[in-house]
């Protein structure tokens, strides 16, 4: 969202946050992103958000990413 990029980062949700932050790890480009429970806490809407944009990265780059989740659906959904 366009409007967001005025925003200052304290003004930002919790989801926002957490999608800015794996947006800066993923824009390092590192061999190997990790993740902890990078969906804890979001709406169903904000998981899939989230994951879908991790799983498109390591189709685009075949970065290797090592998920870690309590949820079998969203490893079960999103690992390869």
């Amino acid at each position: 969202d366009p409007a967001l990029l005025e925003r200052s980062p304290f003004e930002l949700s919790g989801g926002q946050k957490r999608r800015v932050a794996v947006a800066g790890v993923m824009a390092m480009r590192p061999r190997i992103l990790v993740l902890d429970e990078p969906a804890a806490g979001l709406d169903p809407e904000g998981r899939d958000d989230i994951l879908s944009e991790v799983k498109e990265y390591h189709k685009k780059t075949g970065t290797t990413v090592l998920l870690v989740s309590h949820s079998m659906e969203d490893i079960a959904k999103y690992a390869n």
